[in-house]
């Protein structure tokens, strides 16, 4: 299986209260990558964020099928799945080469995926996973839920962890430039309600264009990325991280490559270590030793500010 996680690929564009299909993202490569890891295009299933028909989703779906065909990459057979479908969902799965799991709204898609036992029918699939926003969330395998609608965060019955699809143990938060003023229940979205989650569990931050790209064993970074741990921003884009299982499960030691050569280990999150230089006679650089997600190029106790 080879998947990537996604913010935003493109494909719908908002023009006069329309959704109307875009062009596919290729800023940092999705595109291109996307292509070069697709190798037959006969089937591909789009399973919905809700049980029940949806415009918006059926909206996305045909958009990315018109996004797609700009890009000349043309599936044979285009299935959306939603609730009227899902009982042949282990056959479409079979016979398909791509799955994309789109956004939505988040406990909604998270329980629709349990229900319809998504992450059983995904273990033995070989094909490509395109996951974009709520969808990227729910394939870690314990889900951090941030509150997106009003009266959420406010909501102490509000179930900030579900159990996901187990397919990484990377847990992001989409749209990043959206949301860096976003004010939800009187609260600024990423200071007060999202920073004291960062403690328990650490969070990665995507702009839209921007994804990770999960295969062979490896998980490579692209495009404007920040790990928000422990209340503080550290940017991580042009990382790469070589890991035996998909982000140390279950804990095993991992590596960051960087691109200046420095190379950094770390162990299962769960476990603090103190940072200590070791030598390596037959590689010149320098390893430290810290906790799994540590991927850092600079800190910063506020989120970081961009130019419009």
């Amino acid at each position: 299986m080879k998947l990537f996680l996604t913010s935003k690929i493109g494909a719908t564009i908002h023009r006069n209260g329309l959704r109307i299909p875009g062009q596919i993202d290729n800023r940092w490569g999705f595109l291109t990558r996307f292509k070069e890891t697709v190798k037959s295009t006969k089937q591909m299933i789009y399973i919905s964020s809700s049980p029940e028909n949806n415009e918006r989703v059926s909206d996305w779906f045909d958009n990315t099928i018109a996004a797609l065909d700009k890009a000349k990459i043309h599936f044979e057979r285009n299935i959306l799945v939603n609730g009227q479908n899902a009982m042949l969902l282990g056959e479409l799965i079979e016979q398909s080469d791509v799955v994309f799991l789109p956004g939505g709204h988040l406990p909604t898609q998270n329980q629709f995926f349990q229900d319809i036992k998504l992450k059983a029918r995904l273990s033995n699939f070989n094909g490509v996973i395109v996951a974009q926003s709520a969808g990227s969330m729910n394939c870690a395998g314990t889900v951090y839920v941030c509150p997106e609608l009003p009266g959420e965060s406010v909501d102490s019955n509000f179930q900030r962890f579900r159990p996901g699809l187990g397919i990484t143990d990377i847990n992001i938060i989409p749209h990043y430039n959206d949301n860096r003023e976003l004010i939800l229940d009187g609260k600024k979205f990423y200071d007060e309600i999202v920073a004291p989650d960062t403690f328990q569990i650490p969070l990665y931050v995507l702009s839209d264009g921007a994804y990770f790209y999960i295969h062979d064993k490896e998980t490579e970074a692209f495009g404007e990325i920040y790990l928000f741990k422990e209340g503080k921003w550290e940017q991580i884009s042009g990382f790469t991280l070589r890991t035996s299982q998909s982000l140390c499960k279950p804990p095993v030691w991992c590596r960051i490559e960087a691109p200046h050569r420095r190379k950094y280990i770390w162990l299962e999150r769960t476990v603090r270590r103190k940072k200590v230089l070791v030598e390596k006679k037959s590689v010149s650089c320098c390893r430290w030793q810290t906790s799994t997600a540590w991927m850092t190029s600079r800190t910063c106790s506020m989120p970081p500010s961009h130019k419009e």
